[in-house]
């Protein structure tokens, strides 16, 4: 997204409410929409938007620490330097409770380092520690034996190990350096990362185990991992505080992240973390620790995750029930100030999944402002194409299918659809070029197969052939295959007819069925007269049988209309018929309504393959395009 665009101030927010239902009004961003967003198609009305106050500038990002890497070994050669200071204070944990029975033993100083800064005969520095020694431990004496010459050993492989990741191997190796010399110590440096790194693995093993309680109690052996520098410790202890109950510590954890640590994108996992495990009240107050930008609140985004989540089952299909209006029409200001090409998007799938064609293109556009992702077209493509306006819908296709396969899937979907369509007006040869174009370049079988009827329809079955054999070359299906012998029969193509039926009748049987005279239909619409076609009269008797014998009667005697009432009728009372169903197919056909013979043939066969349906999609294709040869 330009950063121009995030730049330019507008007017105030103008939300439009109904009583029944969030009427939210989609923003116009045209004034700042980058230069390759899409053109709305000529004449295609756009929905009366408000004007969206944006913010003067941008918010300035965070920097994160740029912290060491603590698995990093140090150089052979330097001299290892006293662990330093956290940046700030650990969480604060209770000590682990000691066992009932155990014996508190006094707390022994650590003199590692006191005896490693007199094996380098710097005395400040164990001036300095001596003193501190004395500070915390009263009784505590320096050992008389403080500069003796002890044992010099090189900890490389020890640090080898570490970094390798084999902690266990370092420990091995550190015990077996002390018994081989005897008052040697690990440095500082060696020991504390060691003892960090073991404890770590301890946790997240228990954590991975779901031993939520071993987590908490090593966690408390180890403060010093208990810091932003070790955040997903941290994430952890929040999570197994929660997971046993205490949500207040857990709460505590998470709060202390937001209050010491600086780095954006963790203080933003954090609270959604923390929304996952704790109750409303107490994500709502963490989101009250968020910090206040230009933007707004440093959480607000996230403060409409639960919404985000409702919509888009609305927009799937998946959910029913619609969030308050109060909501929608906070999260809609939201989006305008953000300027959020994905919000903006997911409001127009929202309408869309709703129906509401006209509002959802509106939020589509705006969207389509603000990115440069093809999706937020497509559901504009789609919006305008099913609120009626398809000359509009395939325009924009046309011009954008380069942006996506999606669009030009969309754009042949349409044209087919066109083409095909029961009593279409052949297209002129322009928009015939334009769109056999597109289906070349997409190889798309769909595509060819609605050129070939279209070409069928128009009395022209040579080029209807080629379209036919690239539509089966590209996908073989039962339609192109049907085309082909539809054209043969149309030809007059006896030979290329049986060979078609000889290559692909085994595993297409409705092209093994297809006859080249009408007289076939007739023979068809007497079986089912006579009973046989499906089983119409074996429905189960009574009230049944007598819509069933009414419907037959009005078909035999061509009203077909009245027909169709009754079979209607039939299917409300008793439920799907097949041979109900098979003459409904052939009523429609009669009634020259195709595309719904076509379907419930195709659905029937689906079900169950028998000669009538199979007979009954090739009829409806050669009668759809007059492709019955004379004997």
């Amino acid at each position: 997204m330009p950063v121009k665009s995030l730049l330019l101030a507008s007017a105030s927010v103008l939300l439009i409410l109904a009583p029944a239902r969030a009427q939210i009004a989609a923003p116009d961003f045209t004034r700042s929409a980058p230069a390759a967003a899409p053109a709305t198609a000529a004449g295609t009305p756009t929905p009366q938007a408000p004007n969206w106050s944006v913010p003067a500038q941008l918010p300035a990002a965070m920097p994160a620490p740029a912290g060491a890497n603590p698995f990093a070994a140090p150089p052979a050669a330097a001299t290892p330097a006293p662990v330093p200071a956290p940046a700030s204070a650990p969480f604060a944990l209770a000590p682990a409770p000691a066992p009932p029975a155990a014996v508190t033993e006094p707390a022994k100083p650590d003199e590692s380092a006191l005896r490693y800064y007199a094996s380098q005969r710097d005395m400040a520095r164990v001036g300095a520690e001596i003193r501190r020694l004395k500070g915390l431990y009263a009784d505590w004496q320096p050992p008389s034996d403080l500069f003796a010459t002890g044992p010099k050993v090189d900890e490389q492989p020890i640090w080898d190990l570490f970094a390798k990741g084999d902690l266990a191997g370092a420990q091995a190796m550190v015990a077996s350096l002390r018994t081989q010399n005897q008052g040697w110590q690990p440095s500082d440096d060696l020991s504390g990362k060691l003892g960090d790194a073991v404890a770590r693995q301890k946790i997240m093993a228990a954590a991975a185990s779901a031993a939520w309680t071993d987590v908490i109690a090593a966690a408390q052996l180890s403060p010093s991992l208990l810091t932003c520098e070790q955040v997903d410790i941290l994430w952890t202890l929040g999570e197994a505080f929660a997971r046993t109950g205490h949500l207040a510590r857990s709460f505590d954890a998470y709060a202390y992240i937001l209050k010491t640590c600086e780095d954006g994108a963790v203080r933003l996992a954090t609270v959604q973390k923390a929304a996952q495990l704790l109750p409303p009240q107490g994500s709502e107050a963490l989101l009250a620790l968020g910090r206040t930008g230009p933007m707004g609140g440093e959480f607000e985004a996230v403060r409409y995750d639960a919404l985000r989540g409702a919509m888009g089952r609305v927009a799937s299909g998946d959910g029913t029930a619609l969030p308050p209006a109060a909501e929608l029409a906070a999260f809609a200001d939201f989006v305008g100030r953000t300027r959020s090409a994905q919000d903006a998007s997911l409001f127009g799938w929202y309408l869309y999944g709703q129906k509401r064609w006209k509002d959802a293109a509106g939020w589509f556009r705006a969207a389509g402002q603000l990115t440069d992702d093809p999706k937020p077209l497509e559901g504009l493509i789609l919006s305008l194409r099913n609120d009626g306006d398809k000359a509009a819908a395939s325009d924009l296709a046309f011009e954008a299918r380069a942006r996506s396969p999606e669009i030009a899937k969309i754009y042949v979907e349409m044209g087919a659809e066109r083409l095909t369509a029961d009593g279409a007006t052949p297209p002129s040869d322009a928009e015939q070029r334009r769109f056999a174009d597109v289906v070349d370049q997409a190889r798309s079988s769909l595509g060819a197969q609605a050129l070939g009827w279209s070409l069928v329809a128009q009395n022209k079955p040579e080029a209807a052939r080629g379209w036919f054999a690239k539509s089966v070359d590209w996908e073989e299906t039962s339609e192109g295959v049907l085309g082909l012998a539809v054209v043969a029969s149309r030809l007059k193509d006896r030979a290329g007819l049986e060979a078609i039926k000889s290559q692909y009748g085994a595993r297409y049987p409705e092209v093994a069925e297809i006859q080249d005279t009408p007289a076939a239909v007739a023979k068809a619409t007497r079986r089912i007269a006579a009973g046989t076609g499906g089983g119409q009269r074996r429905g189960g008797g009574g009230g049944q049988d007598k819509v069933l014998r009414e419907a037959q009667k009005q078909f035999d005697s061509g009203n077909y209309q009245a027909a169709l009432a009754s079979l209607d009728e039939h299917e409300r009372k008793y439920g799907r018929n097949r041979g109900a169903e098979l003459l409904k197919g052939w009523t429609n056909l009669k009634m020259r309504r195709y595309q719904e013979a076509r379907a419930i043939f195709k659905a029937e066969d689906k079900r169950g393959s028998t000669k009538d349906t199979r007979f009954g999609i090739g009829a409806t294709f050669n009668s759809q395009f007059n492709a019955w040869s004379s004997n």
